[in-house]
This record gives structure tokens, sequence and C-alpha cells, in this order.
């Protein structure tokens, strides 16, 4: 009993570790959904079944698209062309990549919203547009990537409900 206890300790502390990876940009609700699985193989699908297992892989999939093109869609929402989309994308990935060693892993999350702005706003910029058209899209890209954090750290939320759900169930 006691190392039952001591299992599900472990297994909740590692979909916490999941949760809190959201916010150093990486892919925390597929890191949620990948420990799922392999509880559930750990316990042959005892408790944890393949319909919930299903349903928190496709919120991981939606999450990870939703993050990936939250810059895009901010810069769209603010008038942004195609190219500006595009830049707030790369920019988004390249600032997650370049500041990941920062702040014990938070410029990973620093970079991101960082980049797609800068992304957006300077393809916009070299693309023609006027400077304060240029830091509208930028603006917008930044609210995006912000968004999609929070989104995403709330779907990782959803996802750990199921999870506990279907063990308490």
């Amino acid at each position: 009993m006691a190392l039952k206890i001591i299992g599900y300790i472990f297994f909740y502390l590692f979909l916490l570790g999941g949760l809190v990876s959201i916010i150093f940009a990486l892919p925390g609700t597929a890191i949620i959904a990948g420990i799922a699985f392999i509880f559930a193989l750990l316990t042959h699908f005892d408790k944890l079944g393949l319909n919930p297992l299903l349903i928190v892989a496709l919120i991981a999939v939606v999450a990870e698209l939703l993050e990936f093109f939250a810059g895009a869609i901010g810069a769209s929402k603010f008038g942004a062309t195609r190219l500006g989309m595009l830049g707030a994308v790369l920019g988004g990935i390249s600032g997650a990549i370049l500041l990941a060693p920062l702040f014990f892993g938070l410029g990973a999350l620093l970079g991101a919203v960082v980049g797609a702005f800068s992304g957006a706003f300077l393809l916009e910029y070299l693309s023609g547009k006027k400077p304060l058209a240029a830091l509208q899209a930028g603006v917008g890209s930044l609210l995006g990537r912000v968004a999609a954090i929070v989104i995403k750290s709330l779907l990782g939320v959803i996802q750990i409900g199921i999870i506990t759900y279907s063990l308490i169930a």
C-alpha cells in the first residue's frame, strides 16, 4: 500500500513537472500525455483507459498547434500580412531557442514572446509598412504568444483533471 501511494505521489510530481514546463516554452501538454500513457502502460490500463488517454493526447496536439501558431494569429488580428505572421512564428521559435539558456530556462519564455514580436515587427517594417503599422503587428504577435501560454497552461490543468477523474472514478 505504501509503495502504491509513493507511486501516485511521483506520478503527480511528474504531471506537475509537465505543467511547469509549459512556462519554459517546452511541450508540457505533450509531456503530460506521455507521462499518462507510461502510467497506463505500467498499470496495465487498469485505472487509466484508452478513452481518457486519447482525449488527453488530443488536447496535447491542439495545445501545441495553438502555441505554434499563436503569434501569427495575434499578428493577423492586428493587421499583419502573411509575411508578418511568418515573422512571428520564426521569431518566436528563434527567440525561444536563443534565450533558453538564460534565467534557468525562463529565457525561452521571454525569447518566444520577444522573438514573436520582433519577427512580426521586423518583417512588416522591411516589407514597407509604416513603423506604427509594423508595431501593431508586433504587439499582436506578442499578445498572441502570451495568450497561448495562458491557454496552454489551462489545457494542461484540464489534462491533469481528466487523468485524476479517470483514476478516482
